[in-house]
């Protein structure tokens, strides 16, 4: 991830927490932004969602990697 990349996505990720941690009452993080802020949140949160299931994708592959090779394993060492 390149330095810029890693600056904004910092920065959005500051400002989701700070609108995340309103008082309920104020809990509007539509209110007060026009369409090209409400559109850049929208994907913000698209992309967030997107990252967290590749991630799930990714740990579910490795897990299952994991899985065949403590099958295997146990199979060489049932052959002892």
């Amino acid at each position: 991830m390149e330095l810029e990349e890693l600056i904004e996505n910092t920065l959005r990720r500051k400002h989701l927490e700070e609108m995340m941690g309103r008082p309920e009452k104020e809990h509007t993080p539509l209110e007060g932004m026009d369409n090209e802020q409400i559109k850049r949140f929208a994907l913000f949160l698209f992309e967030e969602n997107q990252k967290k299931s590749r991630q799930l994708d990714e740990m579910i592959a490795r897990l299952d990697e994991i899985g065949k090779d403590l099958k295997e394993s146990n199979r060489k060492i049932d052959s002892l």
